[in-house]
C-alpha cells in the first residue's frame, strides 16, 4: 500500500465533498437575544434545536467562529455506536449499578429515536443503518468486550459476539473477535446541515464568521459577548458548545474540556472485490484499545484514529504530518492484505474530552447565566443534548425529567483509577484462563 502524493488539508473528506455554505446573515454591531449558543457544531445546533422546540418563539442566536461543522463535527468518521459512548459505565462502575443500567438503556433508546428522526429527511448517503463491529486486537481486549457485553445485556441493549473467523470473513479484520451492535453510518456534514435547517425552521438565527473573543461581562440583566469584529451580543443566558476550543474560554481556571487531535485518511476509489472484503458500506469497524476506526463511503476506505491530547485545538503542521504518517503505518499493519492503494486525502482536527470521561453539561460557577454543553467525544449525544440543558437554561417547567436524570449521571461519573486497575487485573486473569481466539 502506498500513500505518495497524499495532500494534507485542514478540510475533511466530508467538507470537501460539500462546499462550505454560509448561513446568509450578517451579525449586526449590537444584538440582543434571549439565549446565545456559542458553537456551530453538533452540540451547538442540537442545543439550539432542542431549546427552540421546548420554547417556541424563543429569541435564540447561534454564533459560529468559522463555518458550521468546522471542528470535530465535520471531521469524524460518522460512525454511530450508541451503547459504547460511555465506557466508564460499561467498565469502571463509576455509577451505582442500577443507575448505570438505566443510563445505558436510556442512551440507546434516545439515540435510536434521534437517528430515526433524521432518516426520512436525509439521503441514504447521509444517514443509513449499518452493523458496527467493536473489534479486539488482543485477548485482553476481547475479554473486556465480553465484560461490556454482559453490562449491555443487563441494560437490555441487544448485541452479538462474532468470532475471529466471522469477523475476518465479514470485513477482512484479524484479531480476537468483535462485539456486534446495530448502528448508523452518517455523513456528519450532511446530517449537521439537516439539523441546522431544522433549527432555522423553528426560528433560530445562525451567524457564521462570528468568533467570540470576550465574555463573562455579566450583570443582573444578562451576559454580554464581544466578537472579533467588535459586535456586542447580549442575552440572559449563554451556552458554550465549543468542544476542542473550550480551553481558552474556560481559563483562567483549569480547563475542564481538553482538545484531542484526531486524524483520518481517505483512499482513492476502490474496486468491487476490495470493497467487498472490507465489508462494503454496511459494516463499520472500531478497534478497542488501539482507538482506530474505519468504514467505506463513496467507494473509498476511510481510516482514522491515533488521537493525542494537545495544548491548542489546531496543532502546527509538523505535528499533523507526524500523526498522519503514524496513522498510515497503523493502517498498513491493520490491513496487511489491502492491495496497493493511493491515499488521496488526509486531515486532522480536534475532538474533545474531559478528565471524568463524561461531557461538561453544567452551569458555570463564575457568572450567572453562563452554561456549558461541551466535551463530547462523539457527536451522537451532542445531537440531542438540547434536552439535557433545557431545565437549566429555560427553567424547571421546561425540564425533560429523563434527560435531566441522564445529565446527572454525566455529572456524577468519575473515573476511579483504583476500580479500573482492579478490573484490569480481573480481566487479565480471566483472559489468561480462557485462552484461544474469541
Amino acid at each position: 500500500m502506498t500513500s505518495q502524493g497524499t495532500p494534507q488539508t485542514r478540510l475533511s473528506f466530508w467538507q470537501r465533498m460539500a462546499p462550505v455554505e454560509d448561513a446568509g446573515e450578517t451579525l449586526p454591531e449590537v444584538l440582543e437575544a434571549d439565549v446565545i449558543v456559542v458553537g456551530g457544531g453538533m452540540a451547538g445546533l442540537g442545543t439550539a434545536l432542542g431549546l427552540m422546540e421546548a420554547q417556541p418563539g424563543l429569541n435564540l442566536v447561534v454564533l459560529e467562529a468559522r463555518h458550521l461543522g468546522y471542528g470535530a463535527s465535520g471531521r469524524n468518521a460518522g460512525i454511530v455506536e450508541a451503547p459504547m459512548l460511555m465506557p466508564t459505565w460499561l467498565l469502571d462502575g463509576s455509577l451505582p449499578p442500577a443507575e448505570a443500567r438505566w443510563a445505558i438503556g436510556w442512551l440507546q433508546r434516545r439515540a435510536e429515536a434521534e437517528m430515526q428522526r433524521w432518516l426520512p429527511v436525509c439521503s441514504r448517503e447521509e444517514v443509513r443503518p449499518v452493523r458496527v463491529l467493536l473489534g479486539a486486537q488482543s485477548r485482553l481486549a476481547a475479554t473486556a468486550l465480553r465484560h461490556a457485553q454482559s453490562r449491555l445485556e443487563s441494560a437490555q441493549v441487544a448485541s452479538d459476539w462474532c468470532s475471529a473467523e466471522q469477523v475476518e470473513a465479514a470485513c477482512g479484520s484479524r484479531g480476537w473477535g468483535a462485539l456486534s451492535l446495530s448502528g448508523y453510518a452518517v455523513n456528519p456534514v450532511g446530517l449537521l446541515r439537516a439539523v441546522a435547517r431544522a433549527a432555522q425552521g423553528t426560528g433560530a438565527r445562525i451567524f457564521t464568521g462570528a468568533k467570540v473573543t470576550r465574555s463573562l461581562v455579566s450583570d443582573p440583566h444578562g451576559v454580554e459577548l464581544e466578537t472579533e469584529s467588535g459586535a456586542r451580543v447580549r442575552a440572559r443566558a449563554v451556552v458554550f458548545c465549543t468542544g476542542g476550543w473550550s480551553r481558552g474560554l474556560l481559563e483562567p481556571r483549569r480547563p475542564a474540556v481538553m482538545p484531542i487531535a484526531t486524524y483520518m485518511v481517505a483512499s482513492e476509489p476502490l474496486d468491487d472485490a476490495t470493497l467487498a472484503r472490507l465489508g462494503g458500506d454496511g459494516i463499520c469497524i472500531s478497534e478497542v484499545f488501539s482507538m482506530t476506526y474505519r468504514r467505506a463511503h463513496g467507494r473509498r476506505l476511510l481510516f482514522g484514529g491515533t488521537g493525542r491530547l494537545v495544548k491548542t485545538a489546531e496543532p502546527p503542521p509538523e505535528f499533523d504530518q507526524q500523526r498522519i504518517a503514524n496513522l498510515r503505518r497503523v493502517l498498513a499493519k491493520s490491513l496487511p492484505w489491502l492491495p496497493e492503494v493511493k491515499l488521496e486525502m488526509a486531515w486532522g482536527g480536534p475532538t474533545s474530552a474531559t478528565s471524568r470521561g463524561a461531557p461538561l453539561v453544567a452551569a458555570d460557577p463564575r457568572a450567572r447565566g453562563l452554561y456549558w454543553n461541551a466535551g463530547y467525544g462523539a457527536f451522537l449525544p451532542a445531537l440531542f443534548s438540547g434536552a439535557l440543558v433545557r431545565g437549566m437554561v429555560l427553567g424547571p417547567k421546561h425540564e425533560d425529567a429523563e434527560a435531566e436524570r441522564f445529565r446527572q449521571a454525566y455529572a456524577n461519573s468519575r473515573v476511579s483509577w483504583y476500580r479500573m486497575l482492579g478490573l484490569g487485573l480481573r480481566l487479565l486473569m480471566r483472559s489468561v484462563a480462557v485462552g484461544g481466539h474469541g
